[in-house]
């Protein structure tokens, strides 16, 4: 990643409105950079004197030659300015549908709420509220309960966005916020690469970035024509790779073939053996380069989860078999079972049975 000169803390920044007014904004920390922007928290004094936190999101994308001056102001090298300019309206597109998102029934707790767009040091900004919690990235789930939990979550956040006529296209850790009430809640940021779903006739207009070990192959050979809601499966298979193994896929973690080693999960606890033949067939059918060996719609990756889910859980009874070999000191109870069965074939209406072995 090339070196991006961000703004210094407490500078302060004046944006024009549409009715010709100014709004001003203090940024404060860096707390994130993505491949096409700067991340900031910030903050502007309302109208009753005090601070209103917010993040501000700054279109600086790291593969072009861009400077910046004493002044704020970003300077592209010559030959790039078209190439910035295409980020740029990527960056005002992807403000527009975070907040049509918003504004949706049924996506509203699921979407960041943006505020404003604005323009100013010849680059493009976005103001969004400020909300408490951290990136999966930088959270630690304390079960595989949780981290299949979690995955629902995402997974039926990006299949609200697929009902509305939407692709996300950059599932990864850094793109989901969680709460440490619980992991039943997520919230997705960062739209730049949302596309509609159907979009045959205008598909190669769209220019796709992704993000490593977490986009599948038509994603990152950029054939757009193969790009659809499975795509977003396989992001979703490999999100939950990532929360079990603590590092993404490789291709060599994709296939029918694959032998998962599940003694280096991040937990170490006793689980149902069934857990496993279901995490398999889940990423049997998400982790796979072809597009159509995988789950063609969210819908059935979530069927799947909730499978899992359902072993996953740790208070549920279950018995661990394991093999026992006769040594020569192995008594057995034919007799009293004998008897038990003879009991139980009788006119009697009650047996206990106690005792441990």
């Amino acid at each position: 990643m090339r070196e991006r000169k961000s703004l210094k803390p407490n500078t302060d920044i004046r944006f024009a409105n549409h009715t010709g007014g100014e709004m001003h904004y203090v940024v404060g920390e860096v707390i994130g950079m993505g491949g096409s922007c700067v991340v900031y928290d910030g903050y502007y004094i309302n109208n009753a004197g005090t601070r209103n936190t917010v993040r501000i999101k700054e279109c600086y994308p790291y593969k072009l030659h861009i400077t910046r001056e004493e002044n704020g102001n970003l300077i592209v090298d010559g030959n790039e300015e078209a190439r910035f300019e295409e980020y740029k309206e990527r960056t005002r597109k992807s403000f527009d549908i975070a907040n049509t998102f918003h504004q949706t029934s049924g996506l509203t707790n699921l979407t960041s709420n943006v505020f404003d767009r604005y323009e100013a040091n010849n680059t493009v900004y976005i103001v969004s509220s400020y909300t408490e919690g951290s990136t999966l990235a930088e959270t630690e789930l304390e079960s595989l309960s949780d981290a299949i939990r979690t995955v629902i979550s995402v997974s039926k956040s990006v299949e609200k966005l697929h009902d509305n006529g939407y692709l996300y296209l950059d599932v990864k850790p850094e793109n989901v916020l969680t709460y440490p009430e619980t992991p039943d809640l997520i919230q997705l940021f960062d739209f730049d690469s949302v596309v509609p779903v159907d979009t045959d006739e205008c598909i190669t207009d769209y220019r796709v970035s992704y993000s490593m070990g977490f986009a599948p192959v038509e994603q990152k050979t950029g054939k757009m024509s193969q790009i659809g809601k499975h795509t977003d499966v396989y992001s979703i298979g490999a999100l939950l790779f990532y929360l079990l193994f603590g590092r993404a896929p490789k291709a060599t973690d994709c296939g029918f073939d694959v032998s998962y080693d599940y003694e280096n999960l991040k937990w170490n606890m006793l689980y149902q053996q069934k857990v496993y033949k279901e995490l398999t067939v889940f990423f049997n059918h998400t982790l796979q380069a072809y597009y159509k060996d995988r789950y063609q719609t969210v819908t059935e990756a979530i069927a799947q989860l909730k499978i899992i889910a359902k072993y996953a859980d740790l208070p549920v009874p279950f018995i661990c078999t394991g093999y026992v070999s006769n040594s020569g000191s192995v008594i057995g109870r034919e007799k009293e079972c004998r008897e038990i069965e003879k009991w139980c074939s009788g006119n009697s209406k009650l047996l206990f049975v106690t005792g441990m072995g």
